[in-house]
């Protein structure tokens, strides 16, 4: 079992259906002040995103959100985050975006061979992509754009911010990736931003394949367990969940998440999973509850111990997938298991094991 302390990327976004509206504004060089054209706008881990024009400007339309993040990407510049919240329709955002400096002539020094660069590949693949990924499936196109650091033994870093082009075959999604941290060895992290863009298939049965292994990646899926909870449908759909203790007499330094399977104690206690969506609850009189509404459509989830999370409900799964989260700080997840703030939770388990191969954008509409 690897535990590994990763932010959890893509998922900070809210997807209360309104009226369909959209977002326009225009791009350009900060020193300059010239207009970018090709700069992916885009809202973070959706399919929704527009490239900008010869002269800097774009227009995103169908959305159907109160609160985004809007994410400006391009090679060879800083990338720029505006967070929208009470979105209600059409308004204009412009970017100027600043020269990166780390750019220049990188990927000169990346495109070189050498047994310590393909070593880090394939720790940077398998993190990335998760476990139990198929390799002809999956691949970055431009992998000469990663600039690696070792940090002694099998740790290292990925310098800079670069743009990777992800083809997902295995569910049918190319994704624009912007890289913006990820860590390898002392701590297991990665952070960046998202787009989909949907594959064409190239025949009915590719098509209804790609179908079926979104709807696999789904089912058992973090988003789906929270989904869950908040419905009040954790056995129908398939889940049992308990809240465990950690022993601390186990711990050597401050990052209990490094150490070995042996290091963590999941005591079961008689502590029902329960759920409320009455906002009249105190938080200090919720003792048996760990969920409760905030505002419409979005609730707040807080426990001190670790909740272990068993997924029995896949029928080509012969044995069930444990998964165990340990929060930071109270976690926020809208009506539909989309985590809102997903630096609060660190993972064990199944779901610390899953990356890009079986990721989904946050707009996607499960099949019943």
């Amino acid at each position: 079992m690897k535990f590994c302390f990763s932010f959890l990327l893509f998922m900070s976004i809210a997807t209360t259906l309104l009226g369909q509206s959209s977002i326009k504004g225009r791009v350009k060089d900060e020193k300059t002040g010239q207009p970018i054209q090709g700069v992916h706008v885009f809202v973070n881990g959706t399919q929704l995103g527009a490239l900008t024009d010869i002269n800097g400007f774009y227009k995103i339309d169908g959305i159907r959100l109160t609160e985004f993040r809007l994410i400006f990407s391009f090679v060879g510049y800083e990338s720029k985050a505006f967070d929208i919240e009470n979105f209600k329709g059409l308004i204009t955002v412009d970017a100027a975006l600043k020269e990166s400096a780390r750019f220049l002539g990188s990927v000169e020094v990346n495109a070189k061979k050498n047994r310590r660069r393909e070593r880090y590949l394939q720790g940077f693949r398998e993190f990335l992509y998760g476990e139990n990924y198929e390799p002809s499936l999956i691949e970055i196109e431009n992998e000469y754009m990663l600039d690696f650091k070792g940090r002694g033994g099998k740790k290292f870093v990925v310098e800079g911010e670069p743009v990777l082009d992800i083809i997902n075959s295995h569910l049918g999604y190319k994704i624009y990736f912007q890289l913006t941290e990820f860590e390898y060895g002392k701590n297991y992290l990665y952070h960046g931003y998202s787009q989909f863009i949907e594959m064409e298939s190239k025949s009915e049965t590719q098509k209804e394949e790609w179908l079926k292994n979104r709807s696999r990646a789904y089912l058992g899926s973090m988003r789906h367990f929270f989904k869950s909870l908040i419905e009040d449908r954790i056995q129908q759909e398939g889940y049992e969940a308990s809240m465990t203790v950690y022993n601390a007499d186990f711990e050597s330094n401050d990052n209990w998440l490094r150490q070995t399977k042996n290091s963590i104690a999941l005591a079961p206690r008689n502590r029902p999973v329960e759920s409320v969506d009455k906002r009249d609850i105190e938080k200090d009189s919720k003792e048996n509850y760990i969920i409760y509404l905030v505002s419409e459509g979005l609730y707040e989830i807080d426990f001190e111990d670790i909740l272990e999370v068993s997924f029995l409900g896949k029928q080509d799964s012969k044995t069930s997938q444990k998964s165990q989260i340990k929060l930071k700080e109270p976690l926020f997840v809208y009506q539909n298991g989309v985590v809102k703030n997903p630096g609060a939770i660190a993972l064990m388990g199944f779901w610390s094991k899953r990356g890009i191969y079986d990721l989904l954008p946050t707009d996607y509409v499960p099949v019943n």
